[in-house]
């Protein structure tokens, strides 16, 4: 079964329990739907390498080894990104801070903007610590979304969407919910010590009976349990469809929102590379930019950017890479100059062969330059 098959699933109404109608009530849908976005994006971003650059040559110091191994002494760098991707979408924003050459991820704090002077954060938490420091935009990694009112538009919509979700639940339980008429014979009137027998009757004997799947109800003389008529016979037979629809209306404005093609988030792949590549394009691509750009202007001055220092969340490797069946194709990288051997083998994962031949890159003589070949062609023209 696919992860997530329950999108599509009907719902008997033994399953409508009163703890999952007060999920409904609160818009867990909506948080459901958010999660699985957030971890789907989050999961994607962490996978990637970070790449650093000088003058424009890909390096390996200081800067890589936090990004790509262990930014401080209690987390590892793939929990670090996905808790960054994280925070950036469910808080609107994640401030990062250097702290003794570690880079931590803020679990709290203050944005004092001020307009056309340096922003400035106050308050920050990581864990329990608290830092009393003040810090500068210019000394702390800020990242924020694009447009920050698109979590408070998914937090209104869903608003109306609780309302709307418990309705449906409310007539489907109440059309499908199955009721019984308990009778028995004559019992005086403001009888309270019938009552509260009666009532223990119901808790001991009658309720356990209607909720257990196999069970015994002594009926004595005088006295009958019966079923009465299920839902209105006047209106139409309430089914889980209308809840259904509603679930799937919430995974798919997450979605929406989110970039995210929504095979991906059903699971329901058929063409997965074209889906692959439009989620990268417009669901991670955006994003990683922004990330790489903040890391970028925070530990590089504008003279060293231009002359090539940078850093770069590579995406190219978020598909799975078959790599017998992608041969053909690496062949003509590396043919066509444009990875040496060790870059195509980095490019899927593998170790490179580190021998100065293989990172040396290679052309085959079906490429030249127009004007070498018009010379060629000229000069032979000439000799005949």
């Amino acid at each position: 079964m696919k992860a997530f098959d329950f999108l599509s699933r009907k719902v008997d109404v033994a399953m409508l329990d009163p703890a999952i109608i007060a999920l409904l009530q609160n818009a867990s849908f909506k948080n459901l739907a958010l999660y699985t976005a957030i971890d789907l994006i989050a999961s994607t971003i962490s996978k990637c390498e970070i790449k650093t650059f000088e003058d424009g040559k890909e390096v390996k110091g200081s800067l890589y080894y936090l990004l790509n191994v262990q930014p401080n002494v209690n987390e590892g760098a793939t929990p670090f990104i996905y808790r960054l991707v994280d925070a950036i979408y469910r808080e609107k924003g994640a401030l990062v801070i250097m702290k003794s050459d570690e880079l931590f991820l803020a679990d709290g704090f203050t944005h004092e903007k001020n307009g056309t002077k340096e922003d400035r954060f106050r308050q920050i938490t990581v864990g329990k610590s608290n830092l009393p420091a003040t810090y500068k935009a210019s000394d702390v990694f800020h990242f924020r979304l694009t447009d920050e009112k698109v979590i408070d538009l998914i937090e209104g919509v869903y608003k109306d969407y609780g309302v709307a979700i418990q309705s449906a639940v409310n007539a489907f339980t109440r059309n499908n919910g199955v009721k019984y008429k308990y009778k028995q014979g004559s019992v005086k009137a403001g009888d309270t010590d019938y009552n509260e027998k009666l009532k223990n009757h119901i808790e001991s004997a009658i309720k356990p009976f209607i909720e257990s799947s196999i069970a015994v109800y002594p009926e004595f003389e005088g006295t009958s349990l019966e079923v009465l008529e299920q839902g209105n016979s006047n209106s139409r037979r309430s089914t889980s469809d209308d809840v259904i629809a509603m679930r799937k209306d919430a995974f798919d404005l997450i979605a929406q929102v989110l970039h995210i093609p929504t095979p991906i988030i059903y699971g329901n792949i058929t063409n997965i590379r074209e889906i692959v590549n439009l989620f990268v394009t417009f669901g991670i691509d955006p994003l990683a930019k922004m990330i790489s750009n903040e890391f970028t202007r925070k530990t590089a001055t504008q003279a060293e950017i231009l002359a090539g220092k940078k850093v770069v969340i590579d995406t190219n490797r978020v598909a799975h890479i078959d790599i017998v069946s992608m041969a053909d194709k690496f062949e003509k990288l590396i043919s066509s100059s444009m990875f040496s051997p060790d870059g195509a083998l980095e490019l899927v994962g593998l170790e490179p062969i580190g021998e100065p031949w293989s990172s040396q890159h290679y052309m085959t003589k079906n490429f030249a330059l127009v004007l070498d070949v018009l010379n060629q062609m000229l000069g032979g023209e000439n000799n005949e």
